[in-house]
């Protein structure tokens, strides 16, 4: 009985840094997920830059305003940012290289429109060959986001579920404890009072 302090003295202990951990743990799940959900966001908008790319070849053609390489800096530079501010993410490395060649496609097929050398004979065959350029290269970013919902953010996401059953089983096994210590402590407070109505009744007798 004098040695149970001790024994949960340790134990408190070693609920206090497993819990430290635990909670450290979470944080960085969390951190990672709201990482991943922000790419996510990019990736979207990388997709509505791509379908921008589109109207500009439109409009360069039809008007002779040409605005596509602009366009197209703009989204080459900001695929390259991405990749650059989540490259730890599933697919990241992957999506420059594979991106910029069908851009490069899509940049030398809207040059020869807008030089009228129309390789497929009918302009409108060119404008569909492009459509479907673009199109792989919007395919080509939803295989990422695929990748990051997969490999990351499910991932993530798991196992910050198994991270809150363990504080479940940790906040379960606390109250235990607490009501087996509560029991210690009330049985210990009993034993006092006991002994000492006992020394007590030994004084007496010997008086």
């Amino acid at each position: 009985w004098q040695k149970w302090p001790i024994a949960a003295a340790v134990l408190a202990i070693g609920f206090i840094a497993y819990g430290i951990s635990l909670v450290s743990r979470s944080r960085v799940l969390q951190t990672r997920i709201e990482h991943e959900v922000h790419l996510l966001d990019e990736l979207s908008q990388l997709n509505d830059a791509i379908h921008q790319l589109d109207m500009v070849h439109r409009v360069g053609v039809n008007t002779g305003q040409d605005q596509w390489p602009r366009e197209l800096v703009a989204l080459t530079n900001r695929v390259e940012r991405t990749q650059q501010r989540y490259a730890d993410s599933p697919g990241m490395n992957e999506l420059p290289i594979s991106l910029g060649k069908v851009l490069h496609q899509a940049d030398s097929l809207h040059h020869q429109a807008l030089a009228g050398n129309n390789l497929y004979g009918d302009p409108r065959s060119t404008e569909a060959v492009l459509q479907i350029i673009l199109q792989r290269a919007q395919k080509v970013v939803d295989r990422t986001t695929r990748n990051v919902h997969e490999q990351g953010l499910s991932a993530y996401t798991s196992t910050l579920s198994d991270r809150w059953n363990e504080a479940q089983f940790l906040l379960i096994t606390a109250c235990l404890l607490a009501v087996v210590f509560a029991w210690l402590v009330g049985v210990s407070n009993r034993l006092l009072n006991e002994s000492r109505l006992r020394s007590e009744q030994l004084a007496s007798a010997k008086q």
